[in-house]
């Protein structure tokens, strides 16, 4: 509303036609951003899950590395092991 003319009463935006059709037009392109920044929003969230997941990856490997070597079966971690095993 700040955009209209000082001259512009209250009057006027609610009984004529133009001024609703042009409030009307920014209420929907108002909506529609925030429809694009929320899908922006739901991309971003997915990257970050993703980029999390992947940081957990070394830390993953570490614990299932300590807990077959208390178990003496490190050996299983090697690519010979894994070949023969899977």
């Amino acid at each position: 509303m700040l955009e209209l003319d000082q001259h512009v009463g209250i009057q006027d935006l609610l009984t004529n036609q133009e001024f609703r059709d042009a409030l009307l037009e920014k209420d929907i392109r108002v909506q529609d951003r925030v429809t694009e920044l929320f899908a922006r929003l739901d991309q971003n969230y997915e990257q970050l899950s993703t980029i999390r997941l992947l940081v957990r990856i070394p830390a993953t490997y570490l614990q299932i590395r300590e807990v077959l070597k208390s178990r003496d079966r490190q050996s299983e971690l090697s690519y010979q092991a894994i070949l023969k095993n899977g």
